[in-house]
């Protein structure tokens, strides 16, 4: 059973487990958030190096979408149920 799955088990059974699982969601999160930072920083300086990229819809379209989910990942990790 991989660790997940035992975690997830064992939320029912105890407290602590809970905050296990509270814990694995809170890294995936950030990790989650700082890739699609990562991903509209690299989106960013590419638009400053090569000015043709300046022209095409789909790299804006990516970089407002990315911009997006890292401020939603982000986000979530202020919720109440998310401090610990």
């Amino acid at each position: 059973m991989s660790y997940a799955r035992q975690l997830l088990h064992t939320a029912t059974n105890s407290e602590t487990s809970i905050r296990g699982v509270a814990s694995v969601m809170k890294a995936y999160l950030i990790t989650t958030g700082t890739v699609f930072a990562l991903i509209v920083a690299s989106h960013v300086l590419r638009f400053i190096t090569e000015s043709g990229t300046l022209r095409e819809p789909i790299l804006w379209i990516l970089t407002l979408l990315s911009a997006g989910l890292s401020v939603w990942a982000f986000s979530l990790l202020r919720l109440p149920g998310a401090k610990q």
